[in-house]
């Protein structure tokens, strides 16, 4: 089990008070930090350095607190190009050892102006939580980044059992990618990301989601869109040159009604 770094501290009005969870400052952390509101707003920073690694935090919650949890990876390579059964999820479990799983239900872009950095938002849960100490622990099959977005209230928060990391933390974080298949001696997965979990519009991923191969070879698409347009375009225009040339024909005999028969020549003339 991966150990936890955290650095807990005011963030700016709207933003989630960070906690790290590094690679960098792993050793630093004896036991796993606990958020000491689980209401106040935390963002936990991690990176699933193997597959299979977790990493977990705590979070103290009173009878009837909400409970909200959001999961996030950062919108980059390779993050955004896993399939969805490799994609980190969260076991949050209640101080009774019930369990309850947030997995990827949505693939949606999420960025974040304070810190200039995007995420994919992939699941969130919202519950009722008893008295206690709950425990969120994040996994996955693959090496990834995470964000684990907890609680709701903008005001400064306090985290037991921390070490705080070196400055430029969240930058090292966010342009550090985890390890990959060749490093670890893995075979590169070949699953594609699973078109119908759906984006922020309820549609399929888009389609830089979606497998580049398709659109390789000779052949024509009569769907696409300036095809598709090419025959009702072509009617209208017909439908148009009818009616102006109805409309000028028209013109034309109405002029000739007003103006009367030509005179007659007298034939003397």
């Amino acid at each position: 089990m991966a150990l936890l770094a955290v650095l807990a501290w005011a963030a700016p009005a709207g933003a989630h008070q960070p906690v790290f969870v590094d690679s960098t400052t792993v050793g630093a952390q004896p036991a796993t930090p606990t958020l000491d509101d689980g209401t106040v707003s935390f963002a936990v920073y991690g990176t699933l350095d193997r597959p299979d690694a977790t990493a977990e935090v705590d979070a103290r919650y009173r009878a009837g607190d909400p409970l909200t949890a959001e999961l996030l990876v950062p919108d980059l390579t390779p993050e955004h190009d896993l399939p969805t059964d490799e994609l980190p999820h969260v076991v949050i479990t209640a101080p009774d050892g019930t369990t309850t799983e947030l997995r990827t239900t949505i693939r949606e872009p999420f960025a974040e102006p304070i810190t200039a950095t995007n995420y994919l938002r992939l699941g969130r849960v919202s519950s009722t939580a008893a008295e206690g100490t709950y425990r969120f622990i994040v996994t996955g099959p693959a090496p990834s980044r995470f964000t684990l977005a907890i609680g709701t209230q903008e005001v400064p928060g306090t985290v037991t059992g921390y070490t705080a990391p070196p400055a430029g933390a969240l930058e090292a974080w966010y342009a550090t990618p985890p390890p990959d298949a060749a490093t670890l001696g893995l075979e590169p997965s070949t699953t594609a990301p699973d078109p119908t979990i759906p984006d922020q519009g309820g549609n399929v991923q888009a389609a830089r989601d979606l497998d580049t191969k398709r659109m390789e070879g000779p052949f024509v698409d009569d769907a696409r869109p300036g095809r598709a347009a090419g025959l009702p375009l072509a009617i209208a225009a017909l439908i148009i040159m009818i009616v102006a040339v109805t409309v000028i024909l028209r013109a034309r005999k109405a002029r000739s009604v007003a103006a009367g028969p030509p005179p007659r020549r007298d034939p003397s003339d």
